[in-house]
């Protein structure tokens, strides 16, 4: 990171490891990844807040229809395990292609 600049870098090291991930790591590895990278407090939990903070920047979704992504990727629910991360992505099909545009052939 450039101090004082508030630019934040990555390392050669870092950057290596997250390419190998996405060229080389199964859909599971792929989502771990994503996940501890999502959550930005690093309390193991991905919150409503995070991902709604992601879907502002990374999709070209409207707020109503962010809600409705959110909604039923979080159900009755503000925060997601692993687990359960793991599971609303594997259900909510439509927040997932959204992503893939970000990430293309990676996911």
């Amino acid at each position: 990171s450039a101090e004082g600049s508030g630019a934040r870098t990555v390392g050669f090291e870092p950057f290596v490891k997250a390419a190998f991930v996405f060229l080389k790591g199964d859909f599971d590895v792929k989502l771990k990844f994503i996940f501890k990278l999502w959550d930005f407090d690093r309390d193991d939990l991905l919150s409503r807040a995070e991902l709604e903070k992601l879907l502002r920047v990374a999709t070209d979704f409207t707020p109503d229809e962010s809600r409705f992504h959110l909604d039923r990727f979080f159900e009755a629910t503000s925060s997601l395990s692993f687990a359960g991360f793991v599971k609303a992505v594997r259900r909510s099909g439509d927040l997932t292609r959204a992503f893939h545009r970000c990430f293309g052939e990676l996911l």
